[in-house]
C-alpha cells in the first residue's frame, strides 16, 4: 500500500481485511464473519403437535375428581362436603382449558359435572336440613310402646266397636303407606309414635292435614298430644317413601 491510499478497510494479501491508517498497517482486522445456521429439522412431536391436539391430561383428572364429587353429593350425611371435590375438579378444568393444543372435551366436560356436583349438594343439604326441622318439631323422648294392648294393623278390624270403651289404649302398627282400621277415639290423646325405617313418614288423623300425629326424615320414636277428639271412628292416613321397607307403629293413650 502506498502512503497516497486513503484510510479504510483493506486485504493485507492474507484474505483478511487488515486497518490501513493511510500510512502504514495497524493490528486492526476485521472480525470473522459466522455464517447463519439453517434452522433445526422439526420432530416427530413437533409435527404431531401442528396437525392434531394432545390429550388433556388436566381436563381428565378433572373429569375424575368432578365424578367423585357427584357420588359424594348424593351420599347420606356427605352432600354438605361435595362442593369441596367439585371446586377442585373446576380449577384442574379451568387449568386444563388454558393448556397449549390440549383436547378440551375433558376439560369442560369435567368443569360442567363438577358445577353439577356442586348444585347437587346444594339441593340435598337444604332439604335435609328442612326435613331434620319439621321432625325436631315433632319428636319428644321417646316413650316405650306398650306390648300388652290390642294391635289394629293396616286393613284390620276396628279395636273397638261401637257403644265399647271410648278410653282404652289404641295401636296402630304397618309397613308402608296405606289407611289404618277405624277405632273409636274420644277426647285427649297422648300419642307415642316409632317410625321403623330410614324413610320419611307423615301421619295425620283422618287424612287431615291440620290434625298432624307425627312426621320425621328417619328411623325414630317421640310423642305427641291430639286434644279433643270428637266421640266417633277415626283412623291414621300414613304417607311414607322412598324405601319400600317403612315401619311404623302408633300409640293412643288416653289422658
Amino acid at each position: 500500500m502506498s502512503n497516497g491510499t486513503p484510510a479504510g478497510w483493506y486485504d493485507d494479501g492474507t484474505g483478511r481485511h487488515r486497518w490501513w491508517d493511510g500510512f502504514r498497517w495497524t493490528d486492526q482486522f476485521t472480525p470473522a464473519l459466522v455464517l447463519a445456521q439453517p434452522p433445526a429439522p422439526a420432530t416427530a412431536r413437533d409435527q404431531l403437535e401442528l396437525v392434531s391436539p394432545l390429550p388433556n391430561k388436566l381436563g381428565w383428572a378433572s373429569l375424575g375428581v368432578a365424578v367423585f364429587g357427584v357420588l359424594l353429593a348424593v351420599l347420606p350425611g356427605l352432600s354438605l362436603v361435595a362442593w369441596i371435590p367439585a371446586l377442585v375438579a373446576v380449577g384442574l378444568g379451568i387449568a386444563g382449558l388454558v393448556s397449549k393444543n390440549r383436547r378440551l372435551a375433558a376439560a369442560v366436560t369435567g368443569i360442567s359435572i363438577a358445577v353439577f356436583a356442586m348444585l347437587i349438594g346444594i339441593v340435598l343439604t337444604v332439604m335435609s336440613i328442612s326435613l331434620g326441622a319439621l321432625d325436631s318439631r315433632n319428636s319428644g323422648s321417646g316413650n316405650a310402646v306398650p306390648s300388652d294392648v290390642d294391635v289394629a294393623e293396616l286393613s284390620a278390624a276396628p279395636t273397638a266397636e261401637p257403644g265399647a270403651d271410648r278410653r282404652a289404649t289404641v295401636v296402630w302398627e304397618g309397613q308402608g303407606e296405606g289407611a289404618s282400621a277405624k277405632a273409636i277415639l274420644e277426647g285427649d290423646y297422648v300419642v307415642t309414635w316409632e317410625a321403623v325405617g330410614s324413610c320419611y313418614y307423615s301421619a295425620t288423623l283422618d287424612d287431615e292435614a291440620f290434625e298432624n300425629v307425627f312426621t320425621a326424615s328417619d328411623a325414630a320414636t317421640g310423642t305427641n298430644n291430639l286434644y279433643g277428639l270428637e266421640a266417633g271412628e277415626h283412623f291414621v292416613s300414613v304417607i311414607t317413601g322412598p324405601a319400600p321397607d317403612c315401619g311404623w307403629r302408633v300409640t293412643f293413650t288416653p289422658q
